[in-house]
């Protein structure tokens, strides 16, 4: 029996040791799969290369957030940014885990960021992210709206 829990616990530490050492792999190695791309309302198609270097930009700014934004995350408030004001959503075909900034390892499988209103005041953009709904403490980039916008427009043009 102690051997069983020993084995047990070795396939345990060794699956978890895997798990850290591919956190990106979903983020950076390319798959068959490409994220959904709303903005305002209405899905775009792009070219998947063009997909890649946009992801590849917004998550750049993601990683080196600086701040938190401390609310409650609900659906009213979603809905709320969603009908008030410009933004953008992306939703992963499959879970992404990395680092926020200087936060810890976050999991999400979707991003709404805001392009206008409160959330993007002052060159400041805000990340609601989550797995399934939008539950995570959303996360600041006090001067990332400029680069959001600018990845943006790459793809609408």
């Amino acid at each position: 029996m102690i051997k069983l829990k020993l084995f047990t616990g070795i396939c345990l530490f060794q699956f978890l040791l895997a798990m850290g050492c591919n956190q990106d792999q979903n983020v950076n190695g390319k798959s068959d799969k490409v994220p959904v791309i709303i903005y305002n309302g209405k899905h775009l198609d792009a070219k998947t290369e063009n997909v890649d270097a946009f992801i590849n930009e917004i998550i750049t700014i993601l990683r080196s957030c600086d701040d938190l934004y401390e609310l409650i995350v609900t659906s009213e408030l979603i809905e709320t940014i969603k009908g008030e004001g410009s933004y953008l959503e992306v939703i992963f075909p499959e879970k992404q885990i990395f680092n926020a900034g200087k936060f810890n390892k976050i999991e999400i499988d979707r991003m709404l960021i805001p392009l206008s209103g409160k959330f993007a005041q002052s060159g400041q953009v805000t990340f609601f992210t989550g797995i399934g709904n939008y539950s995570n403490t959303p996360f600041i980039n006090v001067i990332g709206l400029k680069g959001i916008t600018e990845a943006l427009k790459k793809i609408i043009d």
